[in-house]
């Protein structure tokens, strides 16, 4: 079964996350031409980093065990093998069926398909506290319009992210206020040059201090526990 996944979603997901590429680089003038030999490219030598990052993560000691000392827990992996067991054993009609426990869950439908709609609508129909009164309130709050400052699939998509813990996401809002806000509307010419360069800078920083945390402090077990939450964090933001 997670043969089967590995095949039939990644395979998926890595054609959507291409697409999203590939519109980043239309912003940014990259021929389309020159983006997929970038992909092939990175994906040529991440095949041979990823076999010696799974071969090193094997010789750690109770890697994956909630009872790792240095909290190697493997968030990710056991939910994409879990989730593989529910879809593959037992089945959605289990889970979601009529008298299954999950079965409320299907309202989610329904709703993640209104939400956008009323939004979209409520967009032209609500006023935004700016424009109710001008004077009422400060800066900072007449630049928040209930609606047309919201974007709801991508609040959506956004809070599938917390899954496995809020800790990781509320360190990059300050960062995506920073540079999609702030820097945007004061300095457009830089940050239409520099902006994805900087992004893609620090998810680079991110991956070379987790390494060298690896290397410099050791997994032997002596690590405190302080530096073993930093880099479990490190960790799961550079993947």
């Amino acid at each position: 079964m997670n043969y089967f996944k590995s095949y039939g979603y990644v395979t998926t997901a890595h054609a959507i996350t291409f697409a999203q590429d590939l519109k980043l680089a239309h912003y940014t003038h990259i021929p389309p031409r020159v983006t997929f030999l970038s992909q092939m490219a990175a994906t040529f030598v991440s095949t041979f980093v990823t076999v010696g990052i799974m071969n090193y993560q094997m010789s750690i000691p109770d890697v994956c065990d909630p009872q790792n000392k240095l909290r190697f827990y493997c968030l990710g992996l056991n939910t994409f093998f879990t989730a593989s067991v529910l879809w593959g054993t037992l089945g959605p009609i289990k889970m979601f069926g009529a008298k299954a426990m999950y079965n409320g869950l299907v309202w989610c439908f329904l709703i993640g398909a209104a939400l956008p709609v009323i939004f979209h609508y409520g967009k032209k129909r609500v006023p935004s506290l700016q424009d109710v009164c001008t004077h009422c309130f400060p800066i900072s709050l007449r630049l928040l319009t209930p609606m047309s400052q919201l974007h709801m699939p991508v609040i959506l998509a956004g809070m599938l992210g917390g899954t496995s813990g809020l800790g990781g996401m509320f360190q990059g809002v300050a960062a995506n206020w920073l540079f999609n806000v702030y820097i945007k509307r004061r300095y457009l010419a830089w940050w239409s040059k520099y902006n994805y360069i900087t992004s893609t800078a620090f998810s680079a920083g991110i991956v070379c201090i987790w390494a060298s945390l690896a290397q410099q402090l050791g997994t032997n077990g002596s690590l405190s526990r302080r530096f073993a939450r930093l880099s479990s964090t490190l960790a799961s933001m550079a993947i």
